[in-house]
């Protein structure tokens, strides 16, 4: 599955789950499949595996970040 994010030029989208003023389909994809754990990792904390980590919790799901497979930008 391919989440398309960040296309509108309009809009910064660091989470997988878009912004408020521009979503993406994941949310809608992880709820139509019964998804409830949400295990986040890779490049770059500080930015888009961060914010999704953190966007999941928020959208109710079981959020993981995996340290050990993240890494930040700015470290």
């Amino acid at each position: 599955m391919i989440v398309r994010k960040g296309d509108n030029k309009d809009f910064e989208t660091y989470s997988g789950f878009g912004t408020e003023a521009c979503r993406t389909d994941l949310n809608n994809v992880l709820k139509k499949a019964n998804i409830t754990d949400v295990v986040s990792v890779g490049l770059a904390y500080d930015y888009c595996v961060g914010n999704t980590a953190y966007d999941a919790k928020d959208f109710g799901y079981n959020s993981y970040l995996i340290t050990d497979a993240t890494k930040g930008i700015a470290d």
